[in-house]
């Protein structure tokens, strides 16, 4: 498969195109678990408490728990305005989300990425 052309203004576009058919791919290879396949595949991010969202994290497979976070990751990323993938960034933020979460249940989620450790 190749990646389509991007027009240079953007030329980050093809990088974050493959890294996704990757991804898709991978999750398409990998059957669920007994598990995750209980668990709705589609999450409302808009309203989750931070309790709710610990509650769901937990019941999942260690392979969906970590979809969920780089995807939040990736979502924090967009409204910072990061431009790499910076791994020990990503699990610095993975820990301070959770910590934040289990120290404010109550609170929306998305708040909870807003205000967890931003990218340098």
């Amino acid at each position: 498969m190749s990646i389509p052309e991007m027009p240079m203004s953007r030329p980050h576009l093809p990088v974050i195109v493959a890294v996704l058919l990757g991804t898709m791919s991978m999750c398409q290879a990998a059957p669920l678990s007994a598990a995750d396949r209980k668990l709705p595949r589609v999450l409302e991010l808009t309203g989750m408490s931070c309790g709710e969202f610990l509650q769901n994290l937990e019941k999942r497979s260690v392979k969906d728990a970590g979809v969920l976070l780089t995807w939040l990751d990736g979502y924090r990323s967009g409204f910072s305005g990061a431009r790499r993938m910076d791994l020990n960034a990503m699990e610095k933020f993975s820990t301070d989300l959770m910590a934040r979460c289990h120290s404010k249940p109550s609170i929306p989620v998305l708040d909870a990425i807003e205000e967890a450790n931003l990218p340098e």
